[in-house]
């Protein structure tokens, strides 16, 4: 169960995100069920508009389950401008200025029970 100060946490990070952020897209694969008729299963693309905050990891970070590389970026995306896409997940990709962004990493960040900020790795 959300407190107060939790929704307060969310929503500021939206805030705060959707101001000093850029537009980006979450693109998300969705597999479609086995067609008997053409004999193939296919998918379908799925597209979000979000918005995050970009910044290059420095020479001390560390991210949890993978390596940073040169050239990978962190994009700090908020819990609830995520509720019609879902939880980001590491086969999608972010589309940053026509460029699609691999998510290699993700990190939610809680206040209490909900996500206030998903950190991603995007290579």
């Amino acid at each position: 169960m959300s407190t107060a100060l939790d929704i307060r946490a969310g929503a500021t990070a939206k805030r705060l995100i959707e101001k000093f952020g850029k537009p980006m897209l979450l693109k998300r694969i969705y597999a479609v069920p086995y067609d008997p008729a053409t004999g193939k299963a296919g998918t379908v693309p799925a597209i979000y508009a979000v918005t995050g905050v970009i910044t290059t990891p420095s020479a001390n970070t560390l991210m949890p389950g993978s390596l940073v590389t040169a050239g990978d970026r962190f994009v700090l995306i908020a819990g609830q401008s995520l509720l019609q896409a879902g939880e980001p997940g590491d086969s999608d990709v972010l589309e940053i200025d026509g460029v699609d962004w691999e998510i290699i990493n993700i990190q939610p960040i809680y206040s209490g029970e909900d996500v206030a900020i998903y950190s991603l790795l995007v290579r």
